[in-house]
Order: C-alpha cells, then structure tokens, then sequence
C-alpha cells in the first residue's frame, strides 16, 4: 500500500492560501465598507433625485469586481515568480532529483479569473446593500457616523481566527521538524547504506527469486569494508509499507483492532544489522524459509497491546480479521520499537516476517549495507557484485540512510518555511486591515476628537482611548481566534510530532505575537489622533 506523505502537508498548504484569501477579503469587505459609509452622502444624493437602488448596487459591484480583477491580474504575476522560487526549493530540497511542471495554462488563468469574479461580487454586495440602504433624512442632516458603526468596521475578530490559525499551524510545524531532526528512530543511521533491486523485470519469480536475493546477500556480506548487510521489503521512509494488517490472536477473544499492525518482509540478520535490540527470542534467521513454520518478530508496542503481562514468544498470531491457523505465524522474538515506514512517528504494533518464506508475492526488496567506515568506500564493489550476479540488474536509488532521512525531513522543512511565510503574511495582512480601519475611525472621529480636546482632554487621554478601542477589539477577536484554532489543530495532529496539538506555550507565545502586532498598527493612528488641532477639528465636515 503506498504511503504518500507528501499529500496531507499539500492539503495544509492549499487550506493556508484558502486562509490568506479570506483574510484579504475580509480586508477588502472591511475598507469597501469603510468607503460606501464615507460616500453616504453622495449616494443619498442620487437616491433623492431619483437613481434606483439597482443601478446604485450594480455600480458598487462594478467597482468592486474591477479592483477584484486587477487583484487578480497581480496575483498572476506575484504566483509566477513565487511559483518559480518554490520549484528552486523542492529542487533543492530533493538534490535536484524532483522534475515539477508547475506551469501557468489555461485552467489556471480560467481558475483565477472565476475566483476573482466570485470574490469580488461576495465580498462587494454587502457594502453595496448597505450603502443603498442609506436613510436620506438622517444622511442629509448629520455627517458623524454612529460609534457602533465604526466598531463594526473596525473589528479584527473577523480574521482574527484564521490568522491564529494559520500561526500556530506555522509554529506547529516549526516544533514538529526541530524535534524531527533530534528524534530517535529506533535504529542506527551512521555507516548504513541503501539500495533496491527489481529482478522482476528481468524474468525472475518464485523460488528464482529468493535465490538470486540470498546470493546476492552472500556476496555482499564478504565484501571488504562491509560489517553486515541485510534485506528489506520496503526502505526506511521510503512511503511504502504493508499498513493496517488486521490481527487475530490464537485463543483471544478480543475484537480485530481496525488499526492493525505495520508489516514487514527482512533478511536474516536485519536486527543486528539495523541496530535494533532484541529483548526477548531471536530474530530472523537463514532457516526461516518457505519450507519451515512461518515465524515472526514484533515489537514491544504489539506486544503490550496483544500480550499485556506476558510472555508472547511462542503464541500464535494471523493477519486476518478472524484467526486462521493454516496461515498463522508463531512469534519467535520481541524487538525495540524502530519507525522503519515513514518519518511521522506514531505508536503502531511492527511485525517482521522472512522474505523467504513469501516466494509468490515476493517482489523489489531493499538492500541495508552496514560500512565499517564512509559508505562511499564500498559504492563500487557493491556495483561490482550485483553486475557479476546479473549484469541486467540496475541499482535502484542507491543512497545512504542518512541521506534518506535528510530528504525526508528537507520536505518537512520545506513544509515549516512556507507556513511560516504564509503565517506572516496573514499577519501582514491583518495589521494593514487593522491599521486601515483604525486609520479611517480616527479620522472620521475627527470632529469628536476636537471637542475633547477643546472641552480639556490631554493628547495622551486621546491616544489611550484609540489604543483602547483597538486593542480591546483586538483582544476579543485573538480569544475567539484561539478558541477557533483548537478545533482546526485537530486537521494537523497527525502531522505533528513531539508537540501537542493544544501546545499552551504555543498558544499563547501566539497570542502574544499577534496582539503586539496589533498594538503596532494600532499605535500609528492613534499617534496622529493625538495631535489633531482642536480649531482644525471643530470645523471638520
């Protein structure tokens, strides 16, 4: 069964941009509301010589689907560019290995153009609606908006989740790829050296099969500068693996867990090999063939979920969901658990089974190559080997295990840097929203601001009550963001590692980053609300 780890974070990633879009919009919605209530009086105007609502709500679309447009045409030209430097990354995140067609086509420009158009239509008919509701009267008389007016304008609450959402994403990931990078697999990574054969291709089957492998194995294991060498069915975190094998235990009346176990197919000697301790029995060895009892090896973690209390050597075991002793296999060891499928650890029973003893399903297999020194010594004569065996047989991403590790964890990289740049640039966007709205509040609470100061009010009584305005808005929306954000952890939480989903620090070095952000933009208006000239202000249309 293929394991594409690579899909999930893509998923992730497509979610991040769904989040900037609605920020940016949410932005848009926001400043086109902040514009219609500014133009009041115009639209009253031609409401009062007789424009229809319709043709006052189709002009504001206009208006608004055209800016939309524009937005997107430069969304075009920025994604062309980002797109190139996020190709440069994966190219050298898999040494170069990694051929992406990310080109611009017609699906994309036809993609672009229908959210540009719905973005634009959504996002503008609220403040549309709104402007031609305008009370003509009212409007005529009195140009102050109502407090409560620009409260609503300049709420952050309404992106306040999605850009704590997209952060602690970011910090999630940064957490998960720093332990990532000091974690233990469960088995030794220095001097061990990878590679894989198909002799599929070249007629082999069967029994042929398992011999070619089992010589192959000889041949290598005499080699000088090798210290070991084993076989694998599937490479360490190379995204395959036999996962969810139902299990059945001889003589338990316990229910087939749905999350079974990983299976594995390995060579005599691969414990030893690989580094991997055995607490209990042996491991497999070169008698376990298809004409002996099919054996096993498992780990502790299925032995403390099948066996608690006890010794599970020597019990009997199926990978099926009712146990079937014409196809079981006998445990003949207990190992340390080792996370050989993938690099997003997680506690899953491991079993181990002798590749020799599946000849008709047995097909690519792995080679694992302990070097006394440098792998690189030993590159050649294993080349050598394989070619003087079957010179037909190419060798399949021969690499070491740590650099194996290393391309893994360089997607997971990767992965953190652009969250982290999508993480700040919904904080950019948000601190322009917010100090838009501030900005505009201020000035239309200009007239307000001069009888205060004219009544007595210091510059200092004005910039605490803007800084209030704004940080309480900002401080109800980042609570509302948190709460938000602890039900979309749920989505990462099998992608994280060593960290918990509802991390507090996490939450709350979040939290904290984004209410300085938000006092930074709310400083700048307020900044200039204090130093309004009364005299100016009173006469302030």
């Amino acid at each position: 069964m293929v394991q594409d780890y690579t899909a999930q974070p893509i998923y992730m990633l497509m979610v991040a941009v769904g989040l900037l879009l609605l920020i940016a919009c949410a932005n848009v919605a926001t400043l086109l509301l902040a514009r219609a209530n500014s133009r009041k009086k115009e639209i009253s105007v031609r409401l009062a010589i007789g424009a229809s609502r319709s043709r006052l709500i189709r002009q504001l679309l206009t208006e608004s689907v055209l800016m939309s447009a524009l937005g997107g045409l430069l969304g075009l030209v920025f994604a062309n560019r980002g797109t190139q430097a996020l190709i440069a990354l994966i190219s050298r995140a898999n040494n170069g290995t990694m051929i992406l067609d990310a080109g611009t086509d017609s699906r994309v420009l036809f993609f672009t153009f229908l959210v540009a158009m719905l973005v634009g239509i959504l996002f503008g008919l609220a403040p549309a609606l709104r402007a031609s509701k305008a009370d003509l009267l009212s409007v005529m008389k009195d140009n102050v908006p109502a407090v409560s007016d620009l409260r609503k304008e300049a709420s952050p609450r309404r992106i306040a989740h999605r850009r704590a959402s997209r952060c602690v994403g970011g910090a999630h990931d940064w957490c998960t790829l720093a332990n990532f990078k000091s974690h233990n697999f469960g088995f030794d990574q220095r001097n061990l050296l990878t590679f894989g054969l198909n002799p599929i291709r070249a007629g082999y089957h069967d029994a042929w099969l398992v011999n070619l492998y089992t010589q192959l194995l000889d041949r290598i294991q005499v080699l000088p500068g090798v210290r070991a060498a084993t076989l694998i069915q599937n490479a360490p975190f190379s995204g395959w693996s036999n996962k969810n094998s139902p299990v059945s235990v001889e003589g338990s009346a316990q229910t087939p867990s749905k999350s079974g176990m990983y299976w594995q197919g390995v060579g005599p000697d691969f414990f030893s090999t690989m580094g991997i301790p055995i607490v209990l029995g042996r491991g497999i060895q070169r008698t376990d063939t298809a004409a002996s009892p099919k054996v096993a090896v498992v780990d502790e973690t299925f032995t403390k979920k099948y066996f608690p209390g006890e010794n599970p050597v020597g019990h009997r075991f199926s990978l099926s969901s009712k146990y079937d002793p014409a196809n079981s296999y006998e445990i003949v060891g207990v190992v340390r658990p080792a996370e050989l499928t993938d690099v997003n650890p997680g506690v899953h029973p491991k079993g181990y089974a002798s590749y020799a003893q599946f000849p008709k399903t047995l097909g690519q297999m792995f080679f694992e190559v302990r070097a006394e020194g440098p792998p690189a010594t030993i590159v050649s004569e294993l080349r050598n080997a394989v070619h003087q065996a079957d010179a037909s047989l190419p060798l399949i991403a021969l690499k070491t295990q740590a650099e194996e590790t290393s391309e893994v964890l360089s997607f997971q990289g990767l992965l953190a840097r652009l969250t982290t740049i999508f993480g700040l640039l919904a904080l950019l966007l948000a601190m322009i929203g917010l100090y838009g709205t501030l900005a505009y509040a201020v000035t239309r609470k200009t007239h307000e601001i001069g009888i205060r100061m004219a009544l007595g009010a210091k510059p200092t009584n004005v910039l605490g009550m803007v800084l209030r305005q704004g940080i309480t808005l900002t401080l109800i929306g980042v609570a509302f963001g948190v709460v938000a954000t602890f039900g979309a952890t749920r989505l990462i939480s099998s992608m994280i590692f060593g960290v918990s989903p509802y991390d507090p620090l996490t939450f709350v070095a979040v939290a904290a980053i984004l209410s300085i952000v938000a006092l930074l933009a709310c400083y700048i208006p307020a900044r200039r609300a204090m130093k309004v000239d009364p005299m100016v202000a009173l006469r302030y249309e």
